[in-house]
C-alpha cells in the first residue's frame, strides 16, 4: 500500500509539473507603433503528432495553398496565430498568440492609428477580415497572402483560397507613416514609432515617465506639448538620436507654431561622422506686433516662469528696460523714442535668447 501510494504521489507530482510547463502565459510587453499595449499569450505547444495531423488536414483541404515550415519540420503550431504572425511576429520577430475572441486585440493596431485602411493592396501591408477577425500579410506577388490558420499551418495562399470560416470580405491596411498624437496624458513609459514623421499636440508627459520617440523623417512638437520636469524623452530621427530631461521648468509649447526637433551631425572631410549627434529643442521668443508703439506681447514656447531676466537694450547695448519677474506676456514701454532695440531674455538654465524690436511712435 505504501509503495502504491508513493508511486501515485510521484504520478501526481509529475502530472502537475507537466501541466505547469504547459500553462499559457499572458504577456504585457508588446506595444503598437503608437505605444499602446497589446495583450499577448505565450502558448503551450501541441504535440508533434497533433501538428502533423493539422498539416495533413489543411493541406488536403487546400492543395493549392503552400505551407511554410515553422518548427520541428512542420508548419502547424500553437506558438502564434494569424494575428500574432501578421501584427507581431512579422514586425518584432516574436512568436505570440493574440486572442481574437471575444475582443479582437488586433484592432488596437488599427484603432490607435498605427495602421490605416487603404483602398488597394500594398506591399508590405496587412489584410484584416473584420467579421471573422482573421489577419494576413501581403507578399511581393499581388493577390498572394501569408496567414496562419488557427492552430494549423502557416500558409502562402491566394486571396480567395482561405479556410471557409474566414469568408471573402477583408480590407487592406498599411502602416501609418504620418502619425499624430493629440490630447493625451502620458503617465507610463511608452515607445512611439513612425516610418515617416510624428506630430505631437496637446500632450503632457508627466514626471517619472520615459517616452521613446522614433521617426524616420521628423518629429514636430506643436501647441500644448508639455514635458514635465522629471520626465525623460528620447527622440530618434533616422539614425540620429538623443535624450533630454526637462530640468528646472517644463518644456511647454504655448504658441500656435510648430517647434522643430533639430538633429545635427558634423562630418569630417572624409565623410565620416566623429561627433555625437547634437540635439536641441529650438526655444523661441516672438514679439507681436512688431513694429509697435511701445506695447507688445512676448510669445514663447516655454513658460514665463522659466525666465530669469528680461532686458531691452538700444543699439549700443545700453539697457533701457530690465525686469526679473515676468508674470505677464504684455510688455509696456514708456519714454523711448522710435527706433530699433533688442529684447534679451535670459532663462534660468542659462539659455540666452534675443529678438529685434522696432518702435514706431
Amino acid at each position: 500500500m505504501n509503495k502504491l501510494f508513493f508511486l501515485f504521489s510521484l504520478y501526481i507530482g509529475f502530472s502537475f509539473s507537466v501541466k505547469a510547463q504547459c500553462e499559457n502565459i499572458g504577456m504585457y510587453d508588446i506595444f503598437t507603433p503608437m505605444g499602446n499595449m497589446v495583450y499577448t499569450l505565450i502558448q503551450c505547444e501541441a504535440s508533434l503528432e497533433y501538428r502533423k495531423g493539422r498539416d495533413f488536414y489543411y493541406c488536403n483541404l487546400h492543395p493549392n495553398a503552400q505551407p511554410i515550415i515553422t518548427y520541428d519540420g512542420v508548419s502547424s503550431t500553437r506558438r502564434f496565430n494569424c494575428h500574432g504572425y501578421a501584427w507581431i511576429m512579422v514586425e518584432y520577430g516574436v512568436d505570440r498568440w493574440i486572442q481574437g475572441i471575444p475582443t479582437p486585440w488586433t484592432e488596437k493596431f488599427i484603432d490607435d492609428g498605427s495602421y490605416i485602411k487603404v483602398s488597394q493592396e500594398t506591399y508590405p501591408g496587412k489584410v484584416y477580415w473584420e467579421g471573422s477577425t482573421h489577419s494576413a500579410i501581403t507578399t511581393e506577388e499581388s493577390g498572394w497572402f501569408i496567414s496562419k490558420w488557427g492552430e494549423g499551418p502557416l500558409f502562402r495562399h491566394r486571396y480567395d483560397d482561405v479556410f471557409e470560416e474566414y469568408g471573402t470580405e477583408f480590407n487592406y491596411y498599411a502602416k501609418n507613416c504620418h502619425n499624430k498624437i493629440e490630447n493625451e496624458d502620458i503617465i507610463l513609459d511608452r515607445n512611439i514609432v513612425s516610418c515617416g514623421d510624428i506630430e505631437i499636440k496637446n500632450v503632457t508627459i508627466f514626471a517619472d515617465a520615459t517616452v521613446n520617440i522614433l521617426a524616420k523623417d521628423a518629429v514636430v512638437l506643436k501647441q500644448g506639448f508639455n514635458a514635465v520636469a522629471g520626465s525623460i524623452v528620447h527622440i530618434s530621427i533616422g539614425n540620429a538620436s538623443t535624450t533630454f530631461s526637462p530640468p528646472q521648468f517644463n518644456m511647454l509649447m504655448t504658441n500656435n507654431e510648430a517647434t522643430e526637433i533639430l538633429l545635427e551631425t558634423e562630418n569630417d572631410n572624409d565623410g565620416t561622422n566623429n561627433k555625437t549627434d547634437e540635439f536641441y529643442i529650438k526655444l523661441v521668443i516672438k514679439l507681436y506686433p512688431n513694429p509697435n508703439g511701445g506695447t507688445f506681447q512676448l510669445e514663447t514656447n516655454f513658460p514665463l516662469t522659466a525666465i530669469e531676466n528680461l532686458k531691452i537694450t538700444n543699439l549700443l547695448g545700453v539697457p533701457v528696460y530690465d525686469s526679473q519677474n515676468i508674470t505677464s506676456p504684455t510688455i509696456q514701454l514708456t519714454g523711448l523714442v522710435s527706433g530699433q532695440y533688442f529684447v534679451v531674455v535670459l532663462l534660468k538654465d542659462g539659455t540666452l535668447l534675443t529678438q529685434k524690436l522696432m518702435l514706431q511712435r
